[in-house]
């Protein structure tokens, strides 16, 4: 298992989660205190961090998958599509499953609130149109022309699921990969002429706004480092591995403190999104001095409190939004907003706890065993050891199996991968 993965996992659930508690705080209709906002800024990171990690993970579970997606025969073929399938069936399992429930658990009294009281209601935030509610629920991605919202970020109730839109779009590249690997090049050569397009000034509409978005390269420089991970760990030691995670780390330093003096997150330059590609790279950068670390036997985020973070990062992620926007409504009508940083700072902290809480709840109760359940009831059984089972990445979990090389030094229990 890679536990500073998925530890890495926690602490990027939490920054977001503080961004979005530092945003709610700037709030002109709450306390309008924009350092907040500059002061978290950072943890919007999370984001690159989660879908460079899922294009790791997901292609280093399937290493061997990939491999074996050639030949032309009738029976390569099946095979082929079996396991395609089965990678769909888990995919659904493990995302929508925990995400529907979520949704529906705020959704529901949102629209009934909606239906009762028109107008109460932006119909971006909680559209009264059923079909547009069922569509949000599947994890589509969205026109934001028709749910309202930006483009590539269109994502009604839990505001951000707009990111698995983006893990949807992956995983259905990487089903297509599964079926034939030579797809992989024009998949990747037409997603570059989207964005040249995009940056050359052509009007794009939907979908092709949402693809053209800087965050798919992400999970394809995830996959890169899987690909890496083999190639380096048998030529390399802890001293490449350490400066790796030093470079990478100080790179996200630099774009953060950067984000923090400009007062928030400030999307332009050259490239435009400009913090997403820097990020990005050092993401791209630790995670590979990560793992290569993990390799040599280093023990690095191996505690039950950085293992219980990671465990619970699906939930806090899929709610702190709406946990907080319930909260602070209920606040401001109570008229608890006066006291100014004097209040801040105490329900900050509170919808902090309450949201983790509910997450906790969420996860033990309801989230672990809906999940085991549905792989038990729609999945095959297991007939041989999965040398990867413990893969995860943004709560999402990858049961297909690889065993990498681990030097003769390292612990019998380190020759496992996961996130």
């Amino acid at each position: 298992m890679y536990h500073s993965l998925h530890a890495g996992r926690g602490l990027a659930a939490a920054g977001v989660v503080l961004f979005h508690l530092g945003g709610i705080c700037a709030g002109a209709q709450y306390f309008g205190a924009d350092w907040a906002l500059a002061a978290t800024a950072p943890g919007s990171a999370g984001v690159e961090f989660f879908f460079v990690l899922s294009g790791f993970v997901i292609a280093t579970a399937h290493t061997r998958d990939l491999a074996a997606a050639g030949g032309a025969t009738r029976t390569a073929l099946r095979e082929r599509a079996r396991r395609a399938w089965l990678f769909a069936r888990r995919r659904v399992i493990r995302v929508h499953v925990p995400y529907v429930a979520m949704f529906a658990l705020f959704a529901v009294p949102a629209f009934v609130l909606a239906t009762l009281r028109p107008g109460s209601m932006p119909e971006s935030t909680v559209p009264t149109d059923p079909l547009k509610l069922v569509a949000a629920a599947t994890l589509v991605p969205l026109d934001h022309d028709w749910v309202g919202g930006i483009a590539g970020r269109a994502a009604p109730v839990l505001g951000v699921a707009w990111t698995l839109q983006y893990e949807v779009l992956f995983y259905a590249a990487f089903g297509l990969c599964l079926l034939d690997r030579r797809l992989m090049w024009p998949l990747l050569a037409g997603l570059g002429a989207v964005w040249a397009a995009g940056k050359a000034g052509v009007a794009l509409d939907y979908p092709l706004d949402f693809i053209a978005k800087p965050y798919t390269p992400l999970f394809a420089a995830g996959a890169g480092v899987a690909w890496l991970r083999p190639r380096l760990a048998a030529r390399t030691g802890a001293r490449f591995a350490t400066s790796l995670i030093v470079l990478g780390a100080i790179g996200f330093a630099l774009v953060s403190a950067e984000s923090i003096v400009a007062g928030g997150i400030k999307r332009g330059g050259p490239l435009g999104y400009w913090e997403v590609w820097t990020r990005g790279v050092a993401f791209v950068v630790l995670t590979l001095g990560l793992v290569l670390a993990e390799d040599v036997g280093w023990k690095i985020g191996r505690s039950r409190l950085s293992h219980w973070f990671g465990d619970v990062s699906y939930a806090w992620y899929l709610g702190h939004q709406a946990v907080f926007s319930v909260l602070f409504k209920a606040a401001a009508a109570f008229g608890w907003l006066a006291g100014g940083l004097s209040a801040m700072l105490p329900l900050a902290a509170f919808a902090l706890t309450v949201s983790l809480a509910f997450a906790a709840l969420f996860h033990h109760y309801y989230e672990k065993p809906a999940v085991a359940w549905c792989r038990k009831r729609f999945l095959p059984p297991r007939t041989k050891p999965v040398a990867a089972e413990g893969l995860r990445v943004h709560g999402l979990e990858s049961s297909a199996g690889r065993t990498p090389p681990a030097p003769a030094d390292a612990p019998p229990g380190d020759q496992r991968a996961a996130a």
